[in-house]
């Protein structure tokens, strides 16, 4: 199909409106996109404006721990730029979006980390690592626990780069930022990709 030159360069169009992107590229800016919000810190504990806003985002009450609504933040500010469905459960709860991305249909693959093995596994920049608070096996992830959720930046060999909400320098599943990490892929459960 040839397109007119007044229609390329339209005021009223824009690129977004002519391209529907893939689950992984969505992914890819969402990991890129959080990275932009690295200055932001709680005010007291939980909370703070940006943070409060990411956890309106998934429907959790202020003050709630917010790792796993970041992700969704991310995901939703990326779906509304280019206006497409944002296919990220909507939950602030790390393992029911791990259930619910285990789901046939659900544009997601979930890759059981303590079943293939962590050093199996090349991460890929937007996939979603899950880490169980405690102990974790493979049947863990269709069950209901407590935990902390990262989006992967670069592959690292044994390790990977990431960026996540909640945390802070040890690395805590209940920090005070936003912030750049190093993680042993050891210690996921499971890596969530988009389709």
């Amino acid at each position: 199909m040839l397109l007119s030159m007044a229609f390329l360069f339209s005021p009223s169009l824009s690129l977004q409106a002519l391209v529907k992107p893939s689950g992984a590229t969505i992914a890819a800016a969402a990991a890129d996109t959080l990275c932009k919000y690295t200055h932001v810190r709680e005010t007291r504990p939980n909370r703070g404006k940006i943070v409060d806003e990411i956890n309106a985002s998934v429907g959790n009450p202020a003050g709630s721990y917010w790792c796993m609504a970041t992700v969704y933040w991310a995901w939703q500010k990326v779906c509304s730029y280019f206006k497409v469905e944002n296919k990220l459960p909507r939950t602030g709860r790390v393992a029911t979006m791990l259930r619910n991305a285990n789901r046939v249909g659900s544009g997601f693959e979930v890759i059981d980390m303590k079943r293939i093995g962590a050093s199996n596994i090349v991460a890929r920049k937007g996939d979603i690592g899950a880490i169980k608070a405690g102990s974790a096996v493979s049947a863990d992830i269709g069950r209901d626990w407590s935990g902390h959720v990262v989006i992967i930046t670069h592959n690292a060999g044994s390790r990977v780069a990431d960026v996540e909400g909640n945390t802070n320098r040890a690395g805590s599943r209940n920090g005070d930022r936003i912030a750049l990490k190093m993680r042993k892929k050891s210690e996921f459960i499971a890596l969530v990709r988009a389709l």
